[in-house]
């Protein structure tokens, strides 16, 4: 029972990640970069500013990077120490590397779950005081939200490696992306 859920939220993460969240990182991202050619044009050829264009940067360059933290994971397009797993692999074995990519997952999903439930927490406090950003007036429970969702998917995607090394299968992020051998 408890595994078809987990599968029916994946698949339901899949397609939310696949079909949304993907395009909404690169928008924000590009919209970002826009926003921020624009401002720099205007600052020195007609010494004008944007009083928005601040927040808007920081806030969507955020955003748009913490949507996109579960995708990472899932495609291995994460950053990694992979140094340590290496080491331990070579000191330890194959078997003992796993043990510890399991561990990783583990702790990883619990992480996420706890920002999740504090996030939320955190976005109905603010969506209820609401308290905005200085300069664009952007109300804060939105960002908060975003990010709080971004973490939620990250913690679907850790839940499932954790599932995946429990199950003895190696997942796509194991260093070098492909099965260890023993050292």
């Amino acid at each position: 029972m408890f595994i078809r859920v987990l599968k029916r939220i994946g698949q339901a993460a899949n397609f939310v990640e696949d079909r949304l969240i993907r395009y909404l990182a690169a928008f924000g991202m590009l919209a970002v970069v826009l926003v921020a050619l624009v401002e720099v044009f205007r600052r020195y050829i007609f010494a004008r500013s944007f009083l928005w264009h601040s927040d808007f940067v920081i806030y969507f360059m955020l955003m748009s990077f913490f949507l996109y933290l579960g995708l990472a994971l899932k495609e291995g397009a994460h950053l990694r120490v992979t140094v340590f797993i290496l080491l331990f692999r070579r000191f330890f074995g194959v078997t003992a590397e796993r043990v510890l990519e399991t561990i990783v997952s583990f702790v990883g999903f619990v992480y996420c779950l706890s920002f999740t439930w504090f996030g939320a927490n955190l976005s109905m406090k603010t969506y209820e005081i609401g308290r905005v950003t200085e300069g664009a007036y952007y109300p804060f429970w939105v960002i908060f939200s975003v990010l709080t969702a971004g973490f939620f998917l990250l913690g679907i995607r850790y839940a499932e490696q954790f599932y995946l090394h429990i199950k003895g299968q190696v997942s796509k992020v194991s260093p070098g992306g492909e099965e260890p051998k023993e050292c």
